[in-house]
């Protein structure tokens, strides 16, 4: 196989969107799908990051203190 060709049949395999071509991409809708978990994800992570520095948030600063006198 000729390395165009094997470029050309890389490049049509990947952006299939039907998936027809090889089962690499996925669809439309999956991609759709993937994109709002992760858009769910990084709301999780960032509520959890923002709880976490309104927990810790007034007992941080005297505990790095307290280490930092022990240097």
């Amino acid at each position: 196989m000729e390395p165009q060709e094997l470029i050309d049949n890389t490049t049509e395999a990947l952006d299939s969107t039907d998936g027809s071509s090889h089962g690499l991409a996925a669809s439309r809708s999956e991609r759709g799908a993937n994109l709002v978990e992760y858009a769910l994800l990084l709301a999780l992570i960032a509520i959890v990051c923002v709880a976490g520095v309104a927990a810790l948030g007034e007992t941080l600063p005297a505990g790095f203190s307290s280490v930092s006198g022990h240097l």
